[in-house]
């Protein structure tokens, strides 16, 4: 699957259950203009009837992960987004001190990459 959404497909589909009407979840994916049209189709009586139809077939493209967010990419990862992700830190290290031993780093560059890794 190439370049997903960073955007939960969890908390969009949590987002259309619970205030789909309103468009939450596209507001949370970064369809503002859209979202906004829901919410003034919501307000009125025959357009809450249009955007119930809207969010209804929202909640199945997103349950099957088809969502696409404002810049084109699927909404297709369960997990939240995160802020990194944090390698192994002993794993990290054995893997320079192989690169050491074989010579292909020198000692310097493995204290240097130790100590980044430690903190």
């Amino acid at each position: 699957m190439p370049n997903p959404s960073k955007k939960s497909r969890l908390i969009a589909l949590i987002l259309v259950l619970v205030v789909g009407m309103f468009g939450a979840h596209r507001f949370y994916v970064g369809k503002i203009k859209t979202g906004i049209a829901q919410l003034i189709l919501t307000l009125t009586f025959f357009g809450a009837v249009i955007s119930g139809i809207w969010v209804f077939i929202d909640l199945i493209i997103i349950a099957v992960g088809s969502f696409k967010d404002a810049e084109g990419l699927e909404v297709s990862v369960w997990e939240p987004e995160t802020t990194g992700h944090k390698p192994d830190t002993t794993s990290e290290l054995e893997k320079y001190a192989a690169l050491r031993d074989k010579g292909v780093i020198t000692e310097e560059e493995f204290q240097e990459k130790k100590k980044t890794l430690l903190g």
